[in-house]
């Protein structure tokens, strides 16, 4: 650990003036990332059940953490983004570590309910827990440079895993899955040993307050006109780059017959342009209106969906790499926006 730290000292000269448990969320973010599982996911179930069976399961998987996302919300800002986090990675760890063992529509079903509350339990959870520890420290200000940061961390955490994860499935196909449930458990002990809940906004846990909680965090994303044309916006891209990422891409790879190591070797050529971006993501924010690389983002989503059942697989492939490249530009964007409208105490609801 030592030795990725100095490395992510040398990648971001402010890294080692942070505190330590800030320090740790840069781990327990390339930890979190290194899906191994995003390039073969597909080519692992089409072994056991039909496309029409795998859709379902994306759309029940996705189904389980919208209905859960602004109660998991509430439960972080009430009873602490930290445990939050852990529960969520428990979730995780258990889900994925058991898919190999499995066979059948219903069972791999169930699990994809168990790995959608978990991405509700961290769907804003760990944004929010990485602002309000900032500034409990008095560093907000840094927030969009730290964020650029660890989506950087994030992308070095997929090129990884685009690499390894069609390696690793070669060599048995539960593998990916086995490894990434190790590297969950990880992050449940770096967050356990090494994360402290921040300060600011923490209220005494009480049912009632559980429910207004989920009442105050859902209202502040439609308090004006403005805040809601921007969180109807930002959820109608991030449901585009979510159906993108979770199945349009690799059905692609698999329509153009390529292998679970090569859909990871296009997907990871994403990847490396996405750290680019998200580095000189600060440079852009000081020349371009937020808007203006809003714009840019969604412009790149739709050109890869409209062009993407007309081109060749050539062509094709380089729609997949643009999405990916554009997604984490998007991604520091909507972060950045919705934290400068949304209060400590109601952020991980809104989030």
């Amino acid at each position: 650990m030592n030795i990725f730290s100095k490395l992510l000292a040398r990648i971001f000269p402010k890294f080692k003036n942070l505190p330590r448990h800030i320090q740790i969320l840069y781990w327990i973010t390339f930890f979190g990332e290194l899906y191994l599982i995003i390039p073969i996911w597909m080519f692992f179930y089409l072994r056991f059940i039909t496309y029409e069976q795998i859709a379902l399961i994306t759309i029940i998987q996705q189904a389980t953490a919208i209905v859960l996302e602004v109660p998991t919300g509430a439960f972080a800002d009430i009873f602490g983004k930290r445990k939050t986090l852990v529960i969520s990675y428990i979730f995780y760890t258990i889900s994925l570590f058991l898919m190999p063992w499995g066979n059948t529509f219903i069972y791999f079903a169930l699990l994809e309910v168990l790995k959608g509350t978990a991405k509700a339990l961290y769907s804003g959870a760990f944004e929010a827990l990485t602002y309000d520890s900032l500034k409990d420290e008095g560093l907000e200000d840094s927030y969009p440079d730290i964020s650029a940061n660890l989506v950087t961390v994030s992308w070095i955490g997929y090129i990884l895993a685009g690499i390894l994860g069609g390696v690793f499935y070669d060599i048995w196909f539960g593998l990916p899955y086995v490894i990434l449930s190790i590297f969950y458990a990880i992050n449940i002990i770096l967050l356990v040993l090494f994360v402290k809940e921040p300060k600011i906004d923490t209220e005494k846990v009480t049912f009632s307050s559980y429910v207004k909680q989920n009442i105050q965090g859902f209202r502040e994303l439609f308090t004006n006109s403005k805040i809601t044309f921007l969180t109807i916006t930002l959820i109608l891209i991030t449901l585009g780059y979510y159906t993108a990422s979770e199945l349009l891409g690799i059905s692609q790879g698999n329509q153009y017959g390529l292998s679970g190591t090569q859909v990871g070797f296009i997907f990871t050529c994403g990847y490396i342009i996405s750290v680019i971006m998200s580095n000189i993501f600060p440079k852009l924010l000081k020349k371009y209106k937020s808007t203006s690389i809003l714009f840019s983002t969604t412009s790149a989503l739709l050109i890869s969906f409209l062009l993407a059942k007309f081109v060749n697989p050539i062509l094709g492939a380089s729609l997949i790499v643009l999405r990916i490249s554009s997604s984490s530009t998007f991604s520091n964007v909507r972060s950045i926006e919705l934290n400068k409208n949304i209060s400590s105490k109601n952020r991980s609801t809104a989030l």
